[in-house]
C-alpha cells in the first residue's frame, strides 16, 4: 500500500494528460501489483529474483 500511495503522489505532480512512468522494476510480485495500480502495463514490469535474473512479470522470459 505504501508504494502505491507513493507512486500515486508522484503521478499527481504531473498534468492529467501526461504519464510520468515508463516501466517498473522490483524484486517481489507485490511490486508488480503496485506498478499495475498506477497504470504501468504488464509488458513493462520486470521482476529481479535473488539470483539476479530479470523476467517480465507476465511471462517466463528470463535474462541474467
Amino acid at each position: 500500500m505504501f508504494k502505491i500511495a507513493a507512486l500515486r503522489n508522484i503521478r499527481n505532480l504531473f498534468p492529467a494528460e501526461e504519464f510520468p512512468f515508463y516501466g517498473g522494476f522490483g524484486n517481489r510480485d507485490t511490486d508488480a501489483i503496485s506498478y499495475r495500480a498506477v497504470g504501468i502495463s504488464l509488458g513493462k514490469i520486470f521482476i529481479i529474483n535473488h539470483d539476479g535474473e530479470i523476467h517480465h512479470f507476465n511471462s517466463m522470459y528470463r535474462k541474467s
